[in-house]
């Protein structure tokens, strides 16, 4: 009895140095708090620990110098697993021997070399490089399980913690979509992650090639309408605690389909207020038919669904947003391009129309004046059946002034508005101007008949409205040489210059002036009268003929022989080169002249004449009685000859005498 009481005084003592003595203080390992199995689940990765650090506070602390001491962690519960063989030792402080760690998976044992007096010993030690995996969901805590028994405050068993160990299994992902993994070309096609509460949903393209981020964060729905057939995409689905699954790839087919468009009636989108605008659907590809076409305005069907790939729309207001959907009568369907119309306000109708003059002259122009002309429109003037009369001008923003055309009747002038910034976006202005045009048509003058060279400049007449005539000599009418009708042009037209001299003739009327009206005053040259004529002088017997040679006949020239007024050959017409004219029969002296006649009748004498003398055929007188006896002695016979000549006789029975009697 006396013997367990000494030992229950023992024990008493013993408790009391223990933890008189738990000075040692430990810090833990981080990095297995979240500790991640894979999934399936199956066992995690390896997950490094920071330091494990044991640190004596008072210098006996680690206690019984010239000794081994050891010291073994463990798990407190739960499924890990250290990684064997990977781990370091550091020990701090004096007396150090030869210091060891082994690392088992369950287990880490250091073992202590102490030299000399504890107080001089080691100080710390510090287990690093630590792995540890788990291979069940679950937690724990590395603490001591086992060692010497004389390393204060640190007892085998005891609480105290080494490191807090928490093992999750991962989400389990997976991958569906709303088009059951087959769709259209373009179509778009959604993606939903599972399970739904995570913390992050990353959606790969492509997970088992070149993996590609598409979408990464909060949502577990991705959508998308730019896949191609073949394409995969998977999802990795990160929970609260930092474990994340990758779900199978989602293998999408996608069908050929067909593309949509649409187009507008307006150009560049852009139309008039109240403008009928005609929108045209239309497919490209090979669709499966029959397609039905729907029309939408900003979102709202506009045209339900049906066969006519048009829709035509007068209330358009500006922005709004057009587009079409194409079905095929198989699955797939297409979504055109949006069209944004740009509308246009109609230019203003109650803008004043003001002419300068409501009457002009024929030929003249009128000028309109646009009260307070809008910018952005352009001006133009027309008639009331659309005929053009000027050009387009655009707005100032203050009055603008229309020019027209010349003007050559009475008419009514309106001014057309038409919007620079779209075609089809034009309004009439509601003013009106009628203009009246003081007709003065151009007289009527008949050019003169041409006169020759030296003739009398003949007189102008002229007739019109019975206004004014005045005479111009330029077609600019700038020139006044004359007025009136008859009007002879003496000083205009020189009569002894060949040539054409043109004048004008105007009709004031009304102080308008017509316009010009051309007459012509020909002038026409006169034959050469200086050509050489030869002979000057020619004898010729009674009853012949004899030539007369121009020497360098003009062409075309008539020349003709002339006794005074009496023709004496026939009409030659000259060459260029000598002429021969040929006499009538002659039977007097004559003194010859020639008469040249120009194509345009202009008739002149040739300076040069030719004097003809004509012998005359002598004459008998046989006497009183033409017969004669043979026995009678003499037969007188008589004769006459001209001045020059002498009578030469012959007798039938031979010989010749000159005024004899036989």
């Amino acid at each position: 009895m006396q013997l367990l009481k000494r030992y229950f005084i023992f024990f008493l003592a013993f408790l009391a140095s223990f933890y008189a003595n738990a000075q040692v203080s430990v810090t833990a390992a981080t990095g297995g708090e979240n500790i991640c199995l894979n999934s399936g689940p199956a066992t995690s990765d390896y997950y490094s620990l920071s330091d494990i650090v044991v640190t004596e506070t008072n210098p006996t602390d680690f206690d019984s110098p010239n000794a081994n001491r050891t010291f073994t962690l463990g798990f407190s519960s739960g499924s890990f697993e250290f990684e064997a063989g990977i781990g370091n030792l550091t020990v701090s402080g004096a007396g150090i021997g030869t210091n060891s760690i082994s690392v088992t998976s369950s287990s880490i044992t250091v073992t202590l070399a102490i030299f000399g007096p504890s107080d001089a010993s080691i100080n710390s030690f510090t287990i690093s490089g630590i792995n540890v995996r788990a291979t069940a969901a679950g937690t724990a805590e590395i603490r001591r399980t086992g060692g010497s028994q004389i390393i204060n405050g640190d007892a085998i068993g005891d609480a105290k913690n080494h490191g807090t160990l928490v093992a999750n299994n991962p989400p389990v992902a997976s991958l569906s979509d709303d088009k059951g993994s087959v769709i259209c070309s373009s179509e778009l096609i959604t993606f939903t992650a599972a399970p739904g509460g995570a913390t992050n949903y990353e959606f790969i393209f492509d997970p088992g090639g070149v993996r590609t981020t598409l979408q990464s964060g909060a949502s577990e729905f991705y959508s998308t309408s730019s896949l191609s057939n073949g394409d995969q995409v998977s999802v990795i689905v990160t929970d609260s605690n930092g474990c994340s699954d990758e779900s199978s790839a989602s293998l999408i087919t996608v069908n050929p389909g067909f593309t949509a468009s649409i187009s507008s009636s307006a150009a560049a989108n852009t139309s008039c207020d109240g403008e009928s605008v005609t929108f045209t659907a239309a497919y490209g590809g090979a669709p499966t038919l029959p397609v039905s076409y729907e029309f939408f305005v900003n979102g709202v069907v506009a045209q339900a669904a049906s066969p006519d790939d048009t829709y035509d729309l007068t209330t358009l207001n500006d922005g709004d947003e057009v587009y079409a959907i194409i079905q095929e009568s198989g699955t797939c369907s297409a979504t055109t391009n949006t069209i944004t119309q740009t509308i246009v306000p109609l230019p203003s109708t109650g803008l004043s129309v003001i002419p300068t003059n409501s009457t002009v002259c024929y030929g003249e122009t009128a000028e309109i004046t646009v009260g307070s002309s809008e910018l952005n429109v352009n001006y133009q003037l027309k008639d009331i059946s659309d005929n053009v009369l000027s050009s387009s001008f655009p707005g100032t923003g203050s009055n603008l002034v229309l020019t027209s055309t010349a003007l050559t009747s009475n008419l009514t002038i309106k001014v057309v508005a038409s919007s620079s910034l779209t075609t089809n976006c034009s309004v009439d202005l509601t003013d009106t101007e009628a203009i009246t045009v003081q007709s003065s048509l151009p007289p009527t003058s008949t050019s003169p008949v041409p006169i020759c060279e030296g003739d009398a400049v003949p007189s102008l007449t002229a007739s019109g409205t019975g206004g004014t005539y005045k005479w111009y000599d330029d077609v600019a009418l700038t020139n006044l040489v004359g007025t009136g009708s008859p009007y002879t042009p003496t000083g205009v037209v020189d009569e002894n210059t060949p040539g054409t001299y043109r004048l004008y003739v105007t009709d004031t009327d009304a102080g308008c002036e017509s316009a010009g009206t051309a007459v012509d005053v020909v002038v026409n040259a006169l034959p050469n009268t200086g050509l050489t004529v030869s002979p000057a002088a020619v004898s010729v017997c009674e009853n012949t003929t004899t030539t007369i040679q121009v020497q360098s006949s003009e062409n075309n020239v008539n020349y003709r022989l002339y006794n005074g007024a009496t023709p004496m050959s026939a009409v030659y017409v000259g060459n260029g080169g000598n002429l021969d004219l040929t006499t009538y029969a002659l039977t007097s002296n004559v003194t010859l002249t020639i008469k040249a006649t120009t194509p345009n009748l202009c008739t002149d004498n040739l300076s040069s004449t030719t004097a003809i003398t004509v012998d005359v055929t002598p004459t008998s007188v046989a006497g009183s009685d033409d017969e004669t006896c043979a026995d009678q002695a003499t037969y007188t016979v008589s004769g006459t000859s001209s001045s020059n000549g002498t009578i030469l006789w012959t007798s039938s029975s031979g010989g010749s005498f000159v005024d004899a009697t036989v």
